[in-house]
């Protein structure tokens, strides 16, 4: 899962650009890492309208995204 955040990013901003009607992330987010590797990422979450982003239950708790992506989804 390397460089999984600049991947993420330059796929979202290809995605965003062609105005899809709402787009869903398989991928959990759920800690911060690199701050420019986030902002970027941040940047790209932002500019993708309807977006949904996932959690998923591990050793029975809920693992969210990361606080500062959290408020972008939809």
């Amino acid at each position: 899962m390397r460089n999984i955040r600049a991947i993420l990013s330059e796929a979202l901003r290809d995605i965003a650009a062609r105005e899809p009607k709402a787009v869903a992330v398989d991928v959990t987010l759920p800690d911060n890492t690199d701050a420019a590797l986030d902002r970027e990422l941040e940047d790209a979450l932002r500019a993708t309208k309807n977006l949904v982003l996932p959690c998923q239950l591990v050793g029975g708790r809920w693992e969210d995204p990361a606080e500062r992506f959290k408020p972008i989804a939809a």
